[in-house]
């Protein structure tokens, strides 16, 4: 947001689908709509659940990198009023990390995993 580097939104019946240039390359993603989804009896969620926590670490890694680079402090801060209001990425309060001086070695914070949502820790609980 602070880099203006999303280029594109769509709305579709899968969900929100954004376009961002991040350090000249196009990232496409999608966001999709709360609702009630059936749950498969075939799928192995021991599996599923694997990969969500895979996926997560990367994301949360990705996102400190891209943070720490424009010199923002990782993670945001949300304002609680405005997501609740449904603002989404402008419940965002995002601050400058503190200054680090370039001769100091830095080293990434250890970052807890995020909590599960409802759903997530459902699906945990079968397994």
């Amino acid at each position: 947001v602070k880099m203006k580097a999303l280029r594109k939104t769509f709305v579709s019946v899968k969900g929100i689908y954004y376009q961002a240039k991040v350090y000249g390359q196009e990232v496409t993603w999608l966001t999709p709509h709360k609702f009630k989804q059936s749950i498969p009896k075939d799928v192995d969620f021991r599996v599923m659940f694997t990969f969500l926590q895979f996926y997560n670490t990367l994301l949360r890694f990705i996102n400190f990198k891209l943070y720490y680079d424009l010199g923002l402090r990782y993670p945001p801060v949300l304002e609680t009023k405005k997501q609740d209001e449904g603002a989404y990425l402008a419940a965002m309060k995002v601050e400058e990390r503190d200054n680090v001086p370039e001769t100091e070695e830095t080293s990434s914070p250890e970052v807890e995993p995020a909590p599960l949502s409802e759903q997530q820790q459902k699906m945990q609980d079968k397994i």
